[in-house]
């Protein structure tokens, strides 16, 4: 654990730049699946179930549809996330879809299919795989995957990316621990993702501006 999702995304930060993120994003998740494949022990149904995702997926614990609550964290975040740039810096408020729109279209199909979901892959369903029997506790384990997504960001080279990533980390994992669907909480990452490039915060999370 501490090396590959310690040691390797410090690593990364400092060798891998601009176009080679997603690339990076992309080689991580591959890894994550065929070790996860070549897992017996491995439950391949998280991997394609829809349970917590529409009226036929029901939430382990919570006894009820999964999606009313994702699409309820969504919105409760985004709409934060608008009031606080609004806030903190208005002219770059919605700045992606005013100033280059195509990129904005691009970001919206690219950002859950090449980001999202090799991220998923990788920090919430390998990870609970592999290390959720080492945590007694539900909250230490929610924490420490919280951080290793935050630190995973170092890669942008801003410590708001880090924090932001942090949050969401925690919602993500959370999620996953109560749906273990990797379709559920993928959708619920690329919807975070696209609102926050949609808002505006995406500078801060853009590949193509690391190193900088």
């Amino acid at each position: 654990m501490v090396g590959m999702f310690g040691v390797a995304p410090l690593a990364v930060a400092y060798t891998v730049h601009g176009r080679w993120v997603i690339p990076a994003i992309l080689l991580l998740g591959l890894v994550c699946l065929v070790v996860m494949l070549g897992d017996k022990t491995f439950n391949r149904r998280e991997l394609w179930s829809f349970r917590g995702v529409g009226e036929w997926g029901k939430g382990t614990r919570a006894g009820r549809p999964i999606y009313g609550g994702i699409l309820a964290r969504v919105i409760l975040v985004g709409g934060a996330m608008l009031v606080a740039l609004w806030l903190w810096a208005p002219d770059r408020l919605f700045g992606l879809i005013r100033e280059r729109p195509e990129i904005w279209a691009i970001i919206m199909v690219g950002y859950p299919l090449l980001s999202a979901y090799p991220q998923e892959l990788a920090f919430r369903v390998y990870f609970r795989h592999r290390f959720r029997e080492l945590f007694k506790s539900e909250a230490a384990y929610l924490l420490v995957n919280a951080s290793v997504f935050g630190m995973a960001h170092l890669i942008m080279h801003n410590w708001l990316a880090v924090l932001l990533s942090t949050g969401a980390g925690l919602v993500l994992a959370w999620s996953f621990e109560r749906s273990r669907s990797c379709a559920a909480v993928w959708i619920e990452h690329a919807l975070y993702g696209c609102a926050i490039f949609t808002i505006g915060w995406g500078w801060w999370f853009y590949g193509g501006a690391v190193g900088r």
